[in-house]
């Protein structure tokens, strides 16, 4: 079990001490968030990360028919695809690709591997180009990054004060109300009771500063290309409380 994971049970049986709670560990499901709580009939998630390095969220996105979008349709990739649609440098990149690839206009990258599989089996090959990468394009598409861009960067870094909402929006989604953070326990949002679930109302709301960026990865074993949003924390508000068990803050429990 890795660290992450590790970290996510260490919670979820140190809240298991509690006899007010029944959990389930959720951890590595995308469809929900890491600990599943329920307090006296009233259940919600606690989404957990190992600290405030952590990558928030699992976008992937996809560039198909001229436009980004996410692979999964959510708050975050809605809003990093509107960023890469509105910016120029994903265009330029585009435009190298394209020509120095073959590529038609029906170009397409991103997806996963299964999607990629899937897709190239869908594929016709005209004399007008590919829409899949071959191992030659690949590897010329690569060089030609490196040689335009100075490396594999998709969207440069930016700093945006707002993304934090279109995550907190993400994990509500998921049903995760509340959240714990390396050595500090967070709610998601102002408007619930948290009493409702055995804990102080006056728990601090997620705020921070995000980092973000996109790159393209390179997968060369199986020959397919993943862009990956980075999406990271800076100057998080720090919480008095924690459910690390390891930690000398003060418990968020009502009692």
């Amino acid at each position: 079990m890795d660290k992450a994971r590790n970290f996510e049970k260490t919670v979820a049986d140190y809240i298991s001490i509690n006899k007010n709670y029944k959990i389930i560990h959720d951890g590595n499901n995308p469809k929900k968030s890491d600990v599943k709580l329920d307090y006296k009939g009233n259940q919600t998630y606690i989404e957990v990360k190992l600290s405030t390095q952590a990558q928030f969220g699992s976008p992937r996105l996809k560039y198909e028919n001229n436009t980004w979008t996410g692979i999964a349709d959510n708050e975050i990739t809605t809003t990093m695809s509107k960023v890469l649609n509105e910016s120029d440098r994903p265009k330029q990149i585009i435009d190298v690709i394209k020509n120095e690839s073959n590529y038609s206009n029906d170009m397409w990258l991103g997806y996963s591997v299964s999607h990629y599989k899937h897709k190239r089996e869908g594929v016709e090959i005209t004399t007008n180009g590919k829409s899949t990468l071959d191992m030659p394009s690949f590897n010329t598409v690569y060089k030609s990054l490196i040689s335009n861009f100075g490396n594999q960067i998709l969207l440069e870094r930016f700093y945006c004060s707002g993304m934090i909402d279109n995550i907190m929006s993400y994990y509500k989604n998921k049903g995760a109300l509340f959240a714990q953070v390396g050595d500090s326990f967070y709610k998601t949002s102002d408007d619930f009771d948290c009493s409702l679930y055995g804990f102080k109302q006056e728990i601090p709301k997620w705020k921070c500063t995000m980092f973000c960026e996109a790159r393209f990865t390179f997968r060369k074993t199986k020959q397919w290309i993943e862009i990956l949003p980075t999406l990271k924390p800076v100057d998080m508000v720090d919480s008095p409380y924690s459910l690390n068990p390891n930690s000398s803050k003060n418990s968020p429990y009502i009692s």
